[in-house]
Formats: C-alpha cells, structure tokens, sequence
C-alpha cells in the first residue's frame, strides 16, 4: 500500500517538472489565490503547493471556504468585482451562472498551446461540468457519481439469505429496484440484543442511511425521480418536479427514513459515511468515497466488507429498470477573468486536473474521486485495497453508475433552483408538508426564479443542455 502511493507521488513530482513551460519562467513572481471548499477536499492543493511554489514563480495562498457557502462566497466576490481569488474550485451546478454573468476566462486557447489531453476525461465530466456554449471554461478536479455501497458480508450469509427468502419470497441480492431498497432496508433493521449475521447486536442496527443536508440533498430524490423517466422542466420550461412520478420518488423516500437512524436528517457526507463505515448501516447511496476510506482499518469497521452496486431504479412498463445515478457535485477548476496571471494559472489547473489527478484520487485521505479514463483502467494505484481485483471491483462499480448517470443541472439559476428544491424535500422528509404540498411549493418557486431570470433565455439554455445530453447518450426521451 505504501509502496503504491509513494510510487504515484514520485510520478507527479517529475511528470510536472519536466512538463512546465518555457513561457513560465519567464514571468515575474506573482501571488495567486485559489478558493477551494476545505478539508480533505482542498487537501491536494495543499500537499502540492511547496513543489508548485518550486517550480512555477508563483506564491499560493489557499482560500478554504465552508462546503455548503461555496457559491455565495464565490457570488459575492464576483458581484463586488474585488479580484480576490484567481483560481475557484466549484460544483459544476454553478457553471452556468459563472459564464453568463462573465466571472470565467474560457480555456480552449491555453488547452490549444499546453494540452490537458480531454480525451481522457469521462464524457460527462467534460461536456456537461466543463463546458458551456461548446467552449472549454473549467478543468475536473473531482469525478462525483452516487453508487451503492452494501455489507458484503450481510448479503453474502446463508443465514440471513434463507430468512429473506421466507419473508419476502425473492433472493436477498443487492437492490435492483427502489422497491426493493425498502424490503432489504426493513429487513435488516433490528434492536439492540437481537442477532444479525450470528452476533448478538450491542446496538440498534439500520437497513440504510441517507443524506440529510440541505445542500446537495436533492441529488437522493432525483435517483428515484430520474429512474422514473422525471426531467427538471418540459421544453417550455414549466417544473416536472411536481408529477404523480415525483411524488412517487418522495413517498419512497419518505418510507426509507423508518429504516435509517432517527438522526439522519442531519447528515452531510461525513456523517452519512460514518454511519457505514463504523457499521451502523447495511447499505446507503453516497458519493465514491466510501469505498476507498472504508478500506481504511485505521477510520473503518467494515474493510473487506463493502460492496458497490448501481443505483437501484424503477421497473418500467417493458419490464425493464431504468438506473439513473446522479451525477451529483463533482468539482471544477477555473481561472477568473480577474486572474493576474492567467498563463500561470492554467499551469496550475493542468498540473491538478493531469499530471497529479491519478495521486489524489487514488488516496484515502482526499475528497477526490476519478474522472479519467486512465485512472478507471489503473487499478495498482489504489493501493489502499487489500488486492488488485478489489481495487477493480471498486472502479468498475465506480464507472458503471458514471455510464448510467444522470447529469445535474448547469445552468443560470441552478443553484437556486436546487436549494429551493432541497428545502421542499427536507419538509417532506421531516413530515411538516405531504409530499405533494412540499413539491407543488417548490414548483411555484421555480417559476418565479425563472422569470427573475429571464424566461426565454432560461428556456434557450436548458433545451442547449438537454441537446448535449441526447447528444452523448445522456438522455432518454
């Protein structure tokens, strides 16, 4: 294991050395200030930071902003046209907003002249999180995909098989639909003193978890919903989030919460995490993290124990099941129009989105998840698995939701349409409106927030991106 990342840093140090450019060394020492959200997510900046302060005559002050504040730290500095930031890391979400009020430089020419090789980037990733108007105007820095996670080693019991088998009439196998995300969530909730899996309980013990922030909770409604053939708007751009099918989607959430642990209203991705890796929990959706810091013996109770699955769906009228993972977060990079020395910034994007992208999100102790093709298809670099097959089972698991994934919103206004949306389904979720009150209210929210915008211009914008996703098979009619 330690062999494996001490080999990837080595790599990153001399790929980057030999790769800078002569124009770098020809300017004067400049101060850059990149914002990024904290913790184990501005993590690899900081850890590269002296060997670009070596190599490039650059200084680099790191700006750590509050997960849940990114866009309005980011909003107000860019209204207020003060210039304190060069480099923004940001969710793609408010991609839209950043190009059309013109807070981005576009980067096809430095990519042209210094080549980031977008030919390995994950489709989606690239067209539908780093451009706009077919213009190149951010580079992946995080390849966010929701997936299942499950306890292996509960599924795989024979004891635990044959009961499910008499109660419910059907294999005990990981979900496959949202229908059966509910009868194994029921069936492995027990109190404290009961027996799972041979072991007495010491502790009440839950069939599933979920994401509680108000966020990005909206992304655990839309894995439903999407299943479901649900979009954001119709091509007039009136709310689909108030259908029979939404409604469906929520009620189906609402019923897992009796399943979960009682404060998991309270969730953001540590906590949700926590509650599967300290064995709390049989099984959650959550961003790919969880697989790498699971196999952590130092933070997790439940290495060599953890499955991954596609997000369950729902049974369409063929007979089918449609799987539409969110495709929720994920991190970009970009350069302000501010920037004050934009060739040395996209020095910097490069380094983190090629040259040192494999390192970091192949560790434990970062946010990152993979966006490459080459990192998918680079199992020995995930040196925190027990073996190279689990380290393949892992990405594999990884890259079939990213195929099946369902793209967030990047236009102006998302995310205030999200936050809105998240607001109706945490008081759905807390039961202080029905289903139906909570999404009809946010309905009539999205309509104000589009004609604040600007109706056509909204509606030219989402039927560009629903262009792109039908273009890249990312969208089903």
């Amino acid at each position: 294991m330690l062999r494996w990342r001490i080999f990837s840093l080595f790599l990153v140090c001399f790929v980057f050395t030999v790769m800078v450019s002569g124009a770098a060394w020809n300017q004067v020492r400049v101060t850059l200030n990149i914002a990024c959200d904290g913790g184990a997510n501005i993590a690899p900046f900081e850890w590269l930071k002296d060997q670009i302060e070596a190599e490039l005559p650059v200084n680099i002050v790191l700006h750590s902003l509050p997960f849940e504040e990114v866009y309005s730290k980011l909003k107000t500095e860019f209204v207020a046209e003060t210039g304190a930031y060069d480099i923004v890391v940001f969710f793609p979400k408010m991609l839209g907003d950043f190009v059309i009020n013109d807070y981005l430089l576009p980067l096809d020419g430095f990519n042209e002249k210094l080549s980031v090789k977008t030919d390995d980037i994950v489709l989606p990733v690239l067209e539908f999180y780093c451009k706009a108007n077919n213009k190149l105007y951010a580079l992946p820095y995080d390849g966010d995909v929701l997936a299942m996670w499950y306890r292996k080693d509960l599924f795989e019991n024979p004891e635990e098989q044959a009961a499910f088998q008499e109660k419910y009439g059907y294999e005990l196998q990981p979900p496959e639909t949202w229908d059966q995300w509910l009868d194994i969530a029921e069936f492995f909730t027990r109190k404290k003193g009961e027996n799972l899996a041979g072991e007495v309980l010491e502790e009440d013990f839950y069939g599933c978890a979920t994401y509680g922030q108000r966020d990005f909770m909206y992304a655990w409604w839309f894995n439903r919903y999407a299943s479901m053939g649900g979009s954001y708007f119709d091509e007039n751009l009136n709310p689909m989030i108030n259908t029979p099918e939404a409604i469906q989607a929520l009620e189906n959430w609402v019923a897992s919460l009796q399943y979960s642990p009682p404060e998991v209203l309270t969730y953001g991705f540590d906590e949700l995490q926590a509650a599967f890796i300290s064995g709390r929990c049989a099984m959650e959706i959550n961003w790919t993290d969880v697989g790498r810091v699971g196999s952590n013996p130092t933070v997790s109770q439940v290495v060599g124990k953890i499955g991954v699955g596609l997000v369950p769906g729902f049974q369409l009228p063929d007979g089918n099941i449609l799987h539409r993972p969110v495709l929720a977060a994920g991190r970009v990079m970009s350069i302000t129009k501010t920037c004050k020395a934009p060739e040395l910034a996209f020095e910097i994007l490069r380094l983190m989105a090629l040259d040192a992208s494999l390192a970091y999100v192949s560790s434990s102790y970062a946010g990152m998840d993979p966006f490459r093709i080459s990192h998918f298809e680079t199992p020995e670099a995930f040196g925190m698995f027990s073996s190279y097959e689990e380290a393949k089972e892992y990405l594999d698991g990884v890259r079939l939701n990213i195929e099946l994934g369902y793209p967030e919103l990047t236009m102006q206004g998302s995310a205030q349409y999200m936050d809105i949306l998240s607001l109706a389904l945490s008081q759905a979720l807390a039961k202080q409106k029905t289903p139906q009150e909570a999404l009809d209210w946010a309905a009539s929210e999205w309509n104000k927030i589009t004609d604040s915008l600007g109706r056509d211009i909204q509606k030219q914008y989402y039927q560009s991106l629903i262009q792109s996703w039908k273009e890249n098979g990312y969208w089903f009619d």
